[in-house]
């Protein structure tokens, strides 16, 4: 039988502990997608050249529902958004000059995270920096963030368009739906005279718009907080009494 030696038994136990701090705790912050696109492309196939409206202009939005998929666009962790794409419809040159004429500029967007204060209220904390979307028409881009959004459990990652951008996906069921931050009045009377984007020190917005049938095709990419190590520490202090002096 073969009898560790002093010098041998000591380094056992450290040889032991040193494979164990080496073996990689398991992984628990997978990356997650908020809104995936999946096979979803900007577009309105089935419909006529006069009533394909897939531009969105002057407002703030966020996808609401997806067939049966609610919250679609809405955290289940508390993370970081680290990335966002967006899904372009192909506009000809001389159509995107006239367009931004009339919307205040080349088509830009950004991704926000909104937080919900109930009534279809949502106040902006966190905020992309605006992306010049000329270049990238007719793709469906992916655009790091130079500076990660924190986001949190039941907040919202909605997109705000200052000028204009050709995001909307037609002809789909009626049970898809995104909200908008432009008022009812104007959302009925297709008014984008005035900027309901959430930009600048505008925070705060009400998105009782509610449009069917459509679907804001853009995504967030979120790295999830990984899970913290729970120890518990006990007490090896026993607790005494002290005896009562009998006389």
């Amino acid at each position: 039988m073969f009898l560790p030696s002093v010098k041998q038994r000591l380094l056992l136990p450290l040889l032991a502990i040193t494979a164990m701090l080496a073996v990689p705790a398991a992984v628990s912050a997978a990356i997650t997608e908020i809104g995936p696109l999946g096979t979803s492309v900007a577009g309105c196939p089935g419909f006529s050249a006069a009533d394909c409206k897939i531009v969105v202009a002057r407002q703030t939005g966020f996808q609401a529902k997806v067939g049966t998929t609610t919250a679609f666009t809405t955290a289940k962790a508390t993370g970081n958004v680290v990335a966002w794409s967006i899904s372009l419809v192909s506009v000809p040159a001389a159509k995107v000059k006239t367009v931004s004429t009339t919307y205040g500029g080349a088509p830009k967007a950004a991704v926000v995270i909104l937080q919900p204060l109930g009534k279809s209220n949502f106040r902006v904390v966190g905020k992309g920096p605006l992306v010049d979307l000329t270049d990238y028409l007719g793709t469906t881009p992916t655009f790091a963030l130079p500076t990660a959004l924190p986001i949190k459990a039941g907040q919202v990652v909605g997109i705000t368009v200052p000028t204009w951008a050709p995001i909307l996906q037609l002809g789909v069921g009626g049970d898809t739906s995104w909200r908008s931050s432009k008022p009812l009045k104007e959302s009925v009377e297709g008014n984008y005279g005035t900027q309901r984007a959430l930009v600048g020190d505008t925070t705060d917005g009400f998105f009782a718009a509610l449009y069917q049938r459509a679907r804001l095709v853009y995504s967030a990419t979120v790295v999830p907080n990984p899970a913290k190590t729970k120890t518990t520490t006990t007490s090896t202090t026993a607790k005494t009494t002290p005896s009562k002096t009998t006389k």
